[in-house]
């Protein structure tokens, strides 16, 4: 599978498994809430040099973990691959840092 079919795979289980989640059989409930935490380990293995720690913990949100795989699939949509984590100066506090790398994505 290419860098560009995964992120497509991961969201066409994620939306398949959004429609269980919406529903009322708690136990299918369950299942797909178990799925789901699978197919976000999935996203960040096969993604790690793209994430920071935090992003792992943030993307157990369904449209959280939505948006990084659209960002994902745009990323890597003209087959242009760079390296995703750049070091920040001393000074920066934004809200998506986590030590002293950003995500780009």
């Amino acid at each position: 599978m290419t860098k560009l079919e995964s992120p497509h795979d991961i969201k066409d289980t994620a939306v398949t498994l959004q429609e269980k989640l919406l529903g009322s059989d708690i136990e299918l409930i369950r299942m797909a809430e178990e799925a789901f935490h699978q197919l976000v380990d999935r996203y960040c293995q096969e993604n790690e040099g793209m994430m920071v720690p935090l992003q792992y913990e943030v993307a157990k949100d369904f449209e959280y973990f939505m948006r990084l795989v659209d960002l994902t699939l745009a990323y890597f949509a003209d087959g242009y691959v760079r390296p995703a984590l750049r070091e920040l100066p001393e000074e920066y506090d934004g809200k998506a840092v986590l030590g002293k790398t950003e995500c780009l994505v």
